[in-house]
């Protein structure tokens, strides 16, 4: 199989999920008493940085112990339909990364967090396994296009992510062929994090939400204060105080 090798322009990084920045993450904590020590993203591994980061519909099947699992039209097992945040690290430089990771999580379920780490030396194995006719300095590229299509084209594009018992599994991309059947793209497999990292991560968007809450309890607040200052007979009309309430 061959995918397509052109490294994506500088729009296509845009994408529709952007990270929060260190300073502003900074703010948030510093308005927030004791998340000070939460200013770093503990899935940041040292040396990688993010490169691509965007929500898609992945199809999240379990299939029982010892399965095989098939492509779309020679099974008639389905899975759950479920949102997952796909980031994408690089570490090294864009043209020429010394290791690859892609990253999966769920808003849905704090504990879903699956990972595929790839250098030279492994893709050259995942390449020789599937006949994958790229080079490892255009996996990025390749793994970028291949979630824009799967949010751009869905009738065409699909992504599977099939876990087994033991939490690992293998994240296959597929392409409709003329209505007939489902291509295989690339198949990476996936390893659910150690449940140290997973607890560290639980903890800091714990608090990151937290902040963020009380970041806009502030501005609430500062709002009221200026309606209360201006347009007292409005604030009456927003927040009826009743004297008898406890």
């Amino acid at each position: 199989m061959v995918l397509g090798s052109a490294r994506p322009s500088h729009t296509t990084h845009n994408t529709t999920t952007t990270p929060m920045s260190q300073q502003d993450r900074q703010r948030l904590y510093d308005n927030v008493e004791g998340v000070g020590a939460y200013d770093a993203d503990p899935s940041i591994d040292p040396g990688y940085r993010v490169l691509f980061e965007r929500e898609l519909a992945v199809e999240v099947r379990h299939p029982a112990a010892g399965a095989q699992g098939g492509k779309p039209d020679e099974t008639g097992d389905a899975g759950q339909l479920e949102l997952i945040s796909a980031r994408i690290f690089i570490q090294g430089s864009d043209d020429a990364p010394d290791s690859v990771r892609l990253d999966l999580t769920c808003e849905s379920d704090l504990f879903f967090y699956h990972r595929c780490t790839l250098d030279a030396d492994k893709f050259d194995d995942l390449r020789s396994a599937q006949q994958i006719g790229v080079a490892f300095t255009t996996l990025p590229a390749v793994l970028i296009k291949a979630v824009n299509d799967c949010i751009q084209s869905a009738h065409e594009h699909i992504a599977i992510l099939e876990v087994r018992p033991d939490g690992n599994g293998t994240l296959r991309f597929l392409q409709n062929v003329a209505n007939l059947r489902y291509a295989e793209l690339v198949s990476l497999p996936m390893t659910k994090v150690a449940e140290g990292v997973l607890r560290d991560l639980v903890t800091y968007r714990y608090h990151l939400v937290k902040g963020r809450l009380a970041q806009q309890c502030q501005r609430v607040e500062r709002v009221m204060q200026v309606v209360r200052a201006r347009h007292p007979a409005l604030l009456a009309l927003l927040c009826p105080i009743a004297d008898d309430v406890p």
